[in-house]
């Protein structure tokens, strides 16, 4: 089993963007995983849970002083594929704060010693206080083909309800060559 652990003694918030900063705050933050690849072999699974303290300004009205977040996985190799699932959840203390609840997939397949193809899914529901709740959907498809040192992959990701806004959406085609030398 591994542990990990950070802690952020007062002077840290969450911003708009989920990072942190070092305004306003009289709370500590803390996060801890626990991950083990022992429990059978090609299994690799893991916990994560932390509290992140809001800023002064963002406590009112019975809010919390902390946002929670966790996490759970498991990906699974077996020859050349490999699995893995997650969920996800986002408890916002801010007054009126946005929840999220996440899950996901993802498949990769190792062709041959040249040429590997993945693919994965992702949702994340926003649980809105005042509004209808909103799904984003993700899905994302690459492939990598690699010959001596040169190496090109092709990658696309699609997003609808981006960032839990509705009629959202955004997509991005990759195209790279990389050469070692």
């Amino acid at each position: 089993m591994n542990l990990s652990v950070q802690v952020s003694k007062g002077a840290s918030a969450v911003n708009s963007d989920d990072a942190t900063s070092g305004e306003g705050t009289s709370g500590s933050s803390w996060d801890f995983a626990l991950t083990n690849q022992t429990l059978a072999e090609g299994l690799d699974v893991g916990f994560g849970y932390g509290r992140i303290a809001n800023s002064n300004d963002a406590k009112a009205n019975n809010s919390s002083d902390y946002n929670e977040h966790s996490v759970v996985y498991a990906n699974y190799s077996m020859g050349m594929v490999t699995a893995g699932y997650t969920m996800s959840n986002v408890q916002d203390g801010t007054n009126g704060g946005q929840h999220e609840q996440g899950t996901g997939f993802g498949v990769a397949v190792n062709v041959n010693d040249s040429l590997s193809v993945s693919y994965g899914e992702r949702e994340v529901e926003f649980i809105n206080a005042s509004a209808a709740n909103t799904t984003e959907d993700m899905t994302g498809i690459a492939i990598a083909y690699t010959m001596g040192s040169a190496k090109i992959t092709l990658q696309n990701n699609e997003t609808t309800n981006n960032g839990g806004t509705v009629g959202t959406s955004d997509e991005t085609t990759e195209i790279a060559l990389a050469l070692s030398f």
